[in-house]
């Protein structure tokens, strides 16, 4: 089970794009920042569309941070996107800021995302909580983000924010792999065509749960299932340390794998030199015991020897993005 607790980013007045809205009795209309998309996100320049729900405070009293206070939704699964590479992004239930209220924004990476919004009321204030099921496509391409943006009170007079600055941070973690040939394979000519992974989970259950002021906890439970990622055509004949995947590895459920429990599968082709026959040769062994946490990626290095058979390392492990941004993209 993967558990954490984010810290809460306030948004900061920002210029960025905004649908065109004329205010009404100088409201000022609810906007969002700049960007576009690929099936796996490295950057803000990649979104193109993400689903957002917005909460509202009933009023004000001495908590400036919302706490002990009825919440409305605001935006309920609002779909929020651009018409081309060069549009602001715009989204088609317009809302207005209001003074002297706090507002949350949930952000969910990719807008397809299934999200269920419910809402309990308690002693201290409002409990929002955002269920949902998450699934690796087979092709395992496709990136799941979450975020969360809080705007504090802005007091009569004051401007209201530009534009609402989306912290979206990985969910998944980032397989990848890299291969060599041993030093008695060098003549050899070796392709890798497939590598994936069985026995794995592909679905976990999300649960968000947030008491605005007080707490935010996300949860991400591996449903127990065993499943394949796979992908293919991935290489013309390695050498030393060649990238498989590249810049987009194999995405997967965050999970605790142990010993003997996930199987590598690898198919290749093996030329010993120009000239001679190619074999076919699928290999599968399992791999050591390892956990795989969210934003975080962990490249194997594959080593092929002259017996034909394929041996795999500990993997590396690093921050899943740059090490300047942290792995977080922030749309603004």
């Amino acid at each position: 089970m993967k558990k954490f607790v984010l810290a809460i980013f306030v948004a900061a007045a920002i210029l960025s794009g905004c649908n065109e809205v004329e205010t009404e009795e100088n409201n000022t209309p609810i906007c969002f920042g700049e960007a576009s998309t690929r099936a796996e996100v490295k950057d803000a320049s990649e979104i193109k569309e993400f689903k957002v729900y917005a909460e509202m405070n009933l009023g004000s009293d001495s908590a400036t941070d919302g706490s002990n206070l009825q919440w409305i939704p605001l935006l309920e699964g609002e779909r929020v996107y651009r018409s081309s590479a060069d549009a602001p992004f715009t989204y088609d239930n317009t809302r207005y800021w209001v003074n002297d209220r706090t507002f949350y924004f949930f952000g969910f990476y990719p807008e397809t995302t299934v999200i269920t919004r419910t809402s309990e009321e308690s002693e201290s204030g409002t409990i929002l909580r955002y269920t949902g099921t998450v699934q690796v496509p087979y092709a395992a391409d496709s990136d799941f983000m979450t975020a969360l943006t809080i705007q504090r009170e802005i007091p009569e007079g004051e401007e209201f924010p530009e534009g609402v600055p989306m912290q979206f941070k990985h969910y998944f973690a980032n397989i990848g792999f890299e291969a060599t040939k041993d030093a008695k394979n060098a003549n050899a000519r070796i392709t890798i065509t497939s590598i994936g992974f069985s026995g794995i989970s592909r679905t976990a259950n999300l649960s968000i749960v947030c008491q605005p002021g007080s707490s935010y906890t996300e949860d991400l439970v591996p449903v127990a299932e065993q499943r394949t990622v796979l992908r293919r055509n991935l290489s013309d004949d390695i050498g030393n340390n060649t990238p498989l995947l590249k810049d987009n590895g194999l995405l997967v459920v965050p999970q605790s794998i142990a010993d003997g429990q996930v199987m590598l599968n690898i198919s290749y082709e093996y030329q010993q030199q120009e000239g001679a026959e190619v074999e076919y040769y699928t290999f599968s062994k399992a791999i050591p015991a390892v956990e795989w946490k969210a934003n975080q990626r962990y490249v194997y290095t594959l080593t092929l020897s002259v017996d034909k058979n394929i041996y795999i390392s500990t993997p590396t492990v690093e921050e899943w993005g740059s090490p300047q941004s942290g792995g977080i993209i922030i749309i603004q």
